[in-house]
């Protein structure tokens, strides 16, 4: 390392400011403690070589490790943001101001609509949202048919928890009459059940992904033959004997007849209409069943979907006539992780975060920062002077908006923290020194709050009106913390000020939510396995002997 920090001070005494910027740009984001000297220097390379974005980020970073510095330094932080914003985001504000001029004059089209709602939500246009959020919920309420097709469903469950209206968000139709049926003598030529989970287009990587191939290669081979259906071409490393079925050289009119030909007798899908999943497919029979688990945690109208797999916290009985024709309630929760254990030089000082701080933590994705999820944030940042918001976000358009949206709410920048969601090991370091994990509403936190979770920070919540609103609630119940479960977003902000405000409470429910992950049930995935393998023996039985899929429990 320190060889590596004297070439970069060679290159900075040269004025060599673009091999500064390359060899200490990956030091940084490897999470390297060097010191605010670096991010100083880093900050003034990004400015000479005008990546105005990146000097900004390093300007704060060097803030919060400098606090005798902090003012000037974050004042120059907000200019070069906005410098970043006028030069390298130019063509998205024309968008934006152009998309926006269109729709006040009632001249515009559905493309124009959907840009122009994509740009508010990734710029963190609070109020501007909040306004277009309104006047399509009262279209949608008239039945005004034109804007069910303005949002994708995963868009759509991220500000909008009306369980009917995300079930008619526009998708492709059922497709009745393609379904395909096997006979009970077929079926019993093995003595094992062949399931295929549909990667679809998801990522290597991300967590939900992990997640599948982790529960493929626990499956008891002596039941079940595993595979995993995939687009990508390289081969995916499991865990037992799972194979592949790879899409990635057959042509797009061929994929069907290929899933077909394979002859499984379970599809289980995680995606559903998200941006990785594969509808194209899954609204065709593809075999005798076709099972849903969240994944995605919306309706999945429009696809062959015989089966829901949630929970009775997900799916409660006035909402199974949404997710399919029938719904599978498992014991714990509807979905499983493990747990994250956070860095080992996870430090606040190091961080430059005073040690009296009350650290709100969000590691979400910014679309799911709707106006009321921004409201309730900001309600808890006013009660609360001695706490800082940390939050996962990159875009620097997104980044002012947000604070200078604060700042009109009496809120300083000071209070805020951005990191990158690239930056895994800033997160995890985060996570070591997090006082409380705030969640989103009414699309609430997966992963990210199993993460929180898992790394034994409290996590409180309150129910809404769908699948994606209920999901935390899930995840606390399987931790046995059904007393972080509210009523309503008053009694959340109440908690939320209640903890930062009394450090022994908060440390004790620290100690809580650490002992009751040691022993929880949403973090033992072989368990979760399990059931699963239960619910998809009942179902495949159900098939064999002609009985119309409909709802049941899982036993613990």
């Amino acid at each position: 390392m320190s060889k590596h920090l004297n070439e970069v001070m060679l290159a900075y005494k040269a004025e060599n400011f673009a091999q500064v910027y390359k060899l200490l740009k990956p030091i940084l984001r490897s999470g390297a403690d060097v010191g605010a000297q670096f991010f100083l220097m880093f900050a003034q390379a990004c400015t000479k070589i005008q990546q105005f974005g990146e000097a900004a980020t390093s300007y704060r970073t060097a803030a919060q490790l400098l606090p005798d510095q902090a003012e000037p330094l974050r004042d120059l932080a907000e200019k070069l943001s906005w410098k970043h914003v006028e030069t390298h985001q130019v063509h998205e504000i024309i968008g934006l101001v152009t998309a926006r001029k269109a729709i006040r004059s009632s001249n515009c089209d559905e493309a124009t609509w959907k840009k122009y709602r994509a740009l508010l939500r990734e710029g963190l246009n609070i109020d501007e949202t909040r306004i277009m959020d309104q006047a399509i919920l009262d279209h949608l309420h008239r039945g005004d048919t034109a804007y069910f097709s303005l949002d994708t469903p995963r868009q759509h469950l991220t500000w909008c928890d009306h369980e009917a209206l995300s079930h008619a968000i526009a998708a492709p139709p059922h497709q009745q009459s393609e379904r395909i049926n096997r006979s009970v003598e077929e079926k019993s030529v093995s003595p094992r059940i062949k399931i295929g989970y549909c990667l679809g287009r998801a990522s290597a990587g991300s967590s939900l992904h992990n997640l599948i191939i982790d529960i493929a290669g626990r499956h008891d081979r002596t039941r079940f033959e595993v595979w995993l259906i995939t687009d990508q071409s390289k081969r995916i490393a499991s865990a037992g004997s799972v194979k592949t079925l790879s899409l990635a050289k057959i042509p797009p009119k061929a994929e069907r007849s290929a899933i077909e030909a394979a002859g499984f007798d379970i599809i289980i899908d995680a995606w559903g209409h998200s941006g990785d999943g594969r509808p194209d497919l899954l609204q065709h029979r593809l075999a005798p069943l076709q099972i849903a688990i969240a994944g995605f945690p919306g309706p999945r109208h429009g696809l062959i979907c015989d089966y829901f797999v949630g929970d009775s916290t997900t799916l409660p009985p006035n909402a199974q006539a949404f997710y399919g024709q029938a719904c599978c309630h498992l014991p714990d929760a509807f979905i499983a992780g493990l747990p994250e254990k956070p860095a080992a030089s996870s430090s606040r000082q190091n961080m430059g975060i005073a040690q009296e701080t009350v650290i709100l933590l969000s590691l979400h994705p910014i679309d799911k920062i709707s106006p009321k999820t921004a409201d309730i944030w900001l309600q808890i940042l006013k009660k609360t002077d001695n706490s800082l918001l940390c939050m996962v976000c990159d875009n620097i358009r997104a980044q002012f908006n947000f604070l200078a949206w604060l700042k009109r709410n009496d809120i300083a920048a000071k209070r805020v923290m951005f990191v990158s969601p690239q930056n895994s090991q800033e997160q995890q370091q985060l996570l070591g020194i997090a006082d409380i994990a705030l969640d989103c509403f009414p699309y609430n936190g997966q992963f990210t709050n199993i993460r929180a979770l898992g790394a034994g920070v409290p996590l409180a919540t309150f129910t809404g009106g769908h699948f994606a609103s209920r999901m935390s609630a899930s995840l606390l119940r399987a931790c046995g913390l059904e007393k972080l479960i509210v009523a309503d977003a008053q009694a959340y902000i109440a908690l939320m000020i209640n903890l930062a405000q009394n450090p022994q409470v908060l440390l004790d429910l620290k100690k809580d939510v650490q002992s009751a992950v040691k022993t929880a049930t949403l973090f033992k995935p072989d368990r979760f396995t399990r059931h699963l393998e239960a619910a998809y023996c009942t179902m495949h039985q159900r098939t064999i002997d002609g009985i119309p899929p409909s709802n049941f429990a899982v036993e613990a």
